[in-house]
């Protein structure tokens, strides 16, 4: 997974209100320009020696939509967004990608991008080992509504663990540090519940 890049931001209400108008019209739209990569890993690589993956993969249990996540407030909001860093954590482990894309609209390019690196790479035979995000604060706002859909944009504070990745089975394992990060989300809700509609870095 790529680190989401430092950019300039805006003043807090004037982002919250452009980006949760711009989540309205994605739902629609279907399409994106947003440029970021797979989801990150951690840090800057550095090569290493490592070549015995640990047994993650076979360990992992693909985590399910809890209750709190299926209503169309603030606090469910917050529930689904939890739901869905542990889905990353599943896909990272394992490579299967069919709920991370379910929950999430085409037009989110980081969402589709991050899937389809781990698709490819584990049937290439490649893996992540370790990496996993923690959730260290969630803030999220109410956005737009309208037509039966409600948009949501939220400050999402992340951790992640130190990481071994290896692109295919013939790639040279890659270490990743540890990291913090901060990223935006916005989603939508509406009577299916909630989407990803886009993520970046701050």
């Amino acid at each position: 997974m790529t680190r989401p890049s430092k950019r300039p931001s805006a003043r807090p209400s004037t982002r919250r209100r452009l980006a949760a108008l711009a989540a309205l019209a994605l739902l629609f739209a279907g399409c994106g320009d947003d440029p970021e990569p797979k989801m990150p890993p951690s840090s800057d690589p550095s090569p290493s020696t490592t070549t015995t993956p640990s047994r993650t993969a076979d360990a992992a249990v693909e985590p399910t939509l809890p209750p709190e996540a299926k209503g169309n407030d603030e606090a469910a909001a917050e529930a689904f967004i939890r739901y869905y860093w542990s889905l990353a954590n599943y896909v990272q482990a394992t490579g299967h990608v069919k709920a991370f894309r379910e929950v999430a609209l085409p037009s989110c390019v980081t969402c589709s991008r991050s899937a389809d690196y781990f698709e490819r790479s584990y049937r290439k035979g490649g893996y992540l080992r370790g990496g996993e995000y923690s959730i260290t604060r969630v803030k999220v706002d109410p956005g737009a509504e309208g037509a039966g859909v409600r948009s949501f944009v939220a400050e999402v504070s992340l951790t992640s663990a130190p990481s071994t990745e290896r692109a295919t089975a013939s790639a040279s394992p890659i270490e990743h540090d540890a990291t913090n990060q901060s990223i935006v989300m916005s989603l939508l809700s509406s009577g299916s519940g909630f989407k990803v509609a886009s993520w970046e870095g701050k």
